[in-house]
Formats: structure tokens, sequence, C-alpha cells
């Protein structure tokens, strides 16, 4: 048995895609990314449980270059890439006051028909300047109950102001809670978020139709998707805009 784990490049901006398609890569699976018997040596390589949760974890990699050196406190921030500030604006979210960051250019959409939980992980396995300067956001979803986009979230390390990102580094794995076999298939996701009466965009805006003192849970957002029965609007969808 295998499930199948949907996924596709979300493509965003006001008049022209924010990244182009062209730049995304495919997730790539960590036992294919890290030969174990290299990594840990032929001993440690024999560990299942070391290796199964290689074979169900794919890392994310960056389409784009970003070096940012946001200055003592964070408040001058620097680019080295000469983006505009406009464009550098939306493909980064500002850091809060407690050095928390999100990669905005980075996001994907993952679905899964049959019941799912995907985690989003630091790049453990990763040795480089990025990495090196910031901890990971960790969250767990049920891709088979919600969809919106996931990207990156992360938390620079006290006394560390640099953001160092190489085009094709790995900013993110994402871990899909099961022992069978996780094939991805990719599908065209733009009829997804062009429209507001989407499901996408109904689940993006569904957290803002709350009191202002209610936060809902992900079991109320879970309950909601499959009670407006979007679970199978979105398999019609993917079903009908399939790449591979």
């Amino acid at each position: 048995m295998t499930k199948t784990v949907y996924w596709a490049p979300v493509i965003s901006g006001s008049d022209w895609p924010l990244v182009s398609e062209l730049k995304f890569y495919e997730p790539e699976r960590l036992i294919k990314r890290i030969d174990p018997v290299d990594f840990f040596g032929p001993h440690t390589a024999k560990c299942p449980a070391m290796v199964d949760e290689l074979k169900n974890t794919f890392a994310l990699k960056s389409p784009l270059d970003l070096h940012i050196d946001y200055g003592e406190g964070f408040r001058n921030p620097k680019c080295f890439n000469n983006y505009e500030p406009d464009f550098l604006n939306q493909i980064i979210t500002q850091p809060n006051p407690h050095r928390i960051f999100q990669l905005s250019y980075a996001q994907i959409l993952l679905f899964s028909e049959d019941e799912l939980t995907m985690t989003q992980l630091h790049p453990y396995y990763e040795d480089t300047p990025f990495t090196n300067d910031v901890m990971g956001v960790s969250g767990t979803v049920d891709i088979s109950s919600w969809i919106r986009p996931v990207q990156p979230g992360f938390k620079s390390k006290k006394n560390r102001h640099t953001i160092n990102i190489a085009d094709g580094e790995a900013v993110a794995y994402y871990r899909f809670n099961t022992t069978e076999p996780v094939i991805l298939k990719r599908f065209d996701a733009k009829g997804l978020y062009s429209d507001r009466t989407s499901v996408l965009q109904s689940c993006l805006a569904f957290k803002d139709h709350k009191p202002s003192s209610h936060t809902y849970s992900l079991k109320a957002s879970y309950d909601a998707f499959r009670r407006a029965r979007f679970h199978k609007k979105t398999m019609k969808y993917i079903n009908d805009n399939l790449l591979d």
C-alpha cells in the first residue's frame, strides 16, 4: 500500500507571478538526498528507525538566492541580491520582536485523499550558512482535512542577524507521518487561489470569520472543511489538473 500526496508550488503576485514557476524544485526524498552509509556510517545506516525516517521525509529547496544582513537589533536590513524593495518585502516577512520570520516565496500546497498528517521541520541534516544561523519553527497539519500554503518559518539564533540561502538549498523538511510509502504527484494549483470563492481562499478566510476574542482550533477547521465537502471539491480539482 502507498499514500499519494499531491503537491504544487504557490505562484502569487498582484499582476504577475512573484517567483516564476520554472524556478521551483520538486520536493526531494531524503533517502535520495542523503546516502545513509556515507552520512551515518555503515553500522548506524542499518538502524531501521533512522532509515524509515528518511523514506517519507522530503526536502523543500529554495527557488531563489537570498542574502540579507539585518544588522544589530534587526533594524537596518541590507539585501545583497539587488532585489527591489517591494519584491524583497513580498518574498520574506519582516522578523517580529522575537526574530521569527517566514519565507513567503517558498510556498507550496500539499494534499492527500487518504487520512494523513504532515510535520514541517527544520532541515536538520543540512550544514549550510542558513541552517547555522536559524532554528526552524515546526508544526503538524492534517493535509487530508485542510489545504493552505505551507511556508518555512524560522527564528534567528542569538547574535545572528544574517540570512544566506543559495538557490537549490534545503530550507525545510516535510515529514509525512505514515509507515506506508509516500508518492508525490504534481498538479496545477493556479485555479485554486485565483478565484475568491475557491476552496483555498475560503480556507485562508476562515480564521477571519470569528469573534475577536476567539481562536479556531485545528479540529474546528478540519470539521468545517469536511462539513462543506471541501475534501471532495479539492480532490475533484486536483484530478482535473494533474501534471503527473
